[in-house]
């Protein structure tokens, strides 16, 4: 069985090093690496590419009620505390909001201190001091994965949609005046305070119950770090392997968890630190990192093929395109330098190149349903329950 095709960030920084020399100019390393990573950041935008097609299950939590709640502005154990009695703080408190009293008063929640104790934001919490009053508690919003780019298309288990959307503003509104619960009627994609670089989901009515809801969504590619090239981190020492095993055992070596799911390529020699797919020092085999256990020891996803001692290595992270896009990205990564050097007659090349590679890869790109590409044959539909348009996948 051939082994699988992978394309790697040493193999664009090698590629974009001929690119430079064929221009008959240099481009320094770190040139090279902000190339990659613009084009990086470019590529997903530039379709709704199915390989980027990922799910999301967000656990809604019904607001609490239970027990009542007094609140100290000033001068108590902390200031703007809130106190529950008859009941506990749950443990999505901290990123809530609590409407106290009649008529309501929409308050903030800055930090749980205690089960029982939270305190108030500086700003959204009330004037003065009341005693032992009614309140409810409900989350502000949920927290989308760590790679959403953008929504798909939402589904409610209960009701196979999410309502309207609306500004995440607009959402906050509707939930400070009114006091109700339910099926999602209006929803908001936005960023949280103090949240960076993060995306949530706001909503309203809050859920009258705790229940699941399905987000199918747009994800953005797994981040490149390692090169392959820092002799001081993922290119250090010399490692040893044994066929049929899948520990790692470096000497001198500087792993660290953040190499998890990067890419190990394991050299032939001592003496010779292999090269990426286009160079002339070939690895000897390559393996996805699946733990680290030490700076010295590593587990690899899959058991090597062949035992070799004291060999040079890289660890470089993988691009993480579907292999129709590899040469739309190296034909964005060849724009971008050319722009970041500012040649001209280079830049009017690799744009001409760009759009072809792109077209290419966008017509490579049909493992569903897509809008047509300019200048494909349409297949012609005989009635519309074949159409692809009427076909919906539901994910379990």
């Amino acid at each position: 069985m051939s082994a699988q095709y992978l394309f790697t960030y040493s193999d664009v920084i090698e590629r974009l090093e001929y690119f430079a020399r064929g221009l008959g100019v240099g481009a320094d390393q770190t040139l090279r690496r902000e190339a990659i990573r613009a084009a990086y950041r470019h590529i997903p935008q530039e379709r709704n590419w199915s390989f980027l097609h990922s799910n999301a299950r967000l656990v809604m939590h019904a607001p609490q009620t239970t027990g009542t709640v007094s609140f100290d502005l000033t001068g108590g154990l902390y200031e703007r505390m809130l106190t529950l009695t008859g009941a506990t703080w749950p443990t999505w408190t901290q990123d809530a909001s609590v409407r106290l009293g009649d008529p309501p008063i929409v308050c903030d929640v800055d930090e749980c201190k205690t089960s029982t104790i939270i305190t108030l934001d500086r700003t959204m919490c009330p004037i003065e001091d009341i005693t032992s009053t009614t309140y409810t508690l409900y989350p502000r919003w949920y927290a989308l994965p760590n790679d959403f780019l953008s929504l798909a298309h939402p589904m409610d288990e209960d009701t196979w949609t999410l309502g309207l959307p609306l500004s995440k503003e607009e959402i906050e509104q509707l939930n400070r005046f009114e006091d109700t619960t339910g099926s999602i009627e209006f929803y908001a994609i936005g960023s949280p305070l103090d949240l960076y670089g993060r995306m949530a989901l706001y909503r309203h009515p809050p859920a009258d119950d705790d229940e699941t809801l399905d987000i199918p969504y747009i994800r953005r590619p797994r981040d490149i770090v390692w090169t392959g090239y820092d002799l001081s981190l993922d290119a250090k020492g010399t490692i040893t392997v044994t066929e049929g095993f899948t520990t790692v055992t470096g000497s001198g070596t500087a792993f660290e968890s953040g190499m998890i799911g990067s890419i190990l390529r394991i050299g032939t020699s001592s003496s010779a630190r292999p090269s990426g797919l286009s160079g002339t020092e070939r690895y000897g085999e390559q393996q996805s990192i699946k733990s680290v256990a030490s700076t010295t020891n590593m587990t690899l996803s899959a058991a090597v093929a062949t035992s070799r001692a004291g060999v040079m290595y890289r660890i470089t992270d993988p691009i993480d395109l579907d292999i129709a896009v590899y040469d739309a990205f190296v034909r964005r990564c060849e724009l971008e330098l050319s722009m970041l050097m500012k040649d001209r007659a280079a830049i009017d090349v690799a744009m001409t190149a760009y759009a072809s590679a792109l077209r290419s890869a966008k017509q490579g790109d049909f493992r569903i349903y897509q809008p047509q590409v300019a200048g494909l044959p349409r297949k012609p539909v005989g009635r519309l329950a074949d159409s692809p348009l009427s076909r919906r996948t539901v994910v379990e």
